[in-house]
């Protein structure tokens, strides 16, 4: 068809504006895509999130904050219980995560250090120095 009606140079310059709307909601709902999946953790659901209380009280009485003001804190729980805690919990889950990291990218790193010895995989400066 454009072949007996072929395009002007201002048509041909030009972005039809049904199409620009198009891009523009593909764009819209792409963004939103990412976004949703920014504030997901399925990558980490597969962690066994199993935290390890020292002892029962830890969970149920922690949980409201309470100081018998024996030790100089000006707040209502010790800063210092506090930080210990989190600081447990965030070595816990590092541990966790290390492990994740392993059983899922083990077998991708044995395969590239595989090709890489076998000499599959070659240098980028050894690429460029042939050219």
């Amino acid at each position: 068809m454009r072949k007996r009606n072929p395009l002007t140079k201002l048509e041909a310059c030009g972005i039809d504006p049904c199409i620009e709307d198009f891009l523009r909601h593909e764009i819209i709902v792409y963004n939103k895509k990412k976004e949703r999946q920014r504030r997901s953790l399925t990558p980490l659901e597969n962690l066994s999130y199993s935290i390890i209380m020292t002892n029962q009280e830890t969970q149920t009485q922690d949980t409201v904050p309470t100081c018998n003001r024996t030790h100089k804190c000006s707040c209502f729980a010790c800063e210092e219980a506090i930080n210990s805690r989190v600081k447990k919990e965030l070595d816990d889950l590092s541990l966790q995560l290390l492990e994740y990291n392993e059983k899922t990218f083990d077998s991708f790193m044995r395969e590239i250090t595989k090709q890489l010895e076998g000499g599959k995989i070659t240098c980028e400066a050894s690429v460029k120095t042939h050219k």
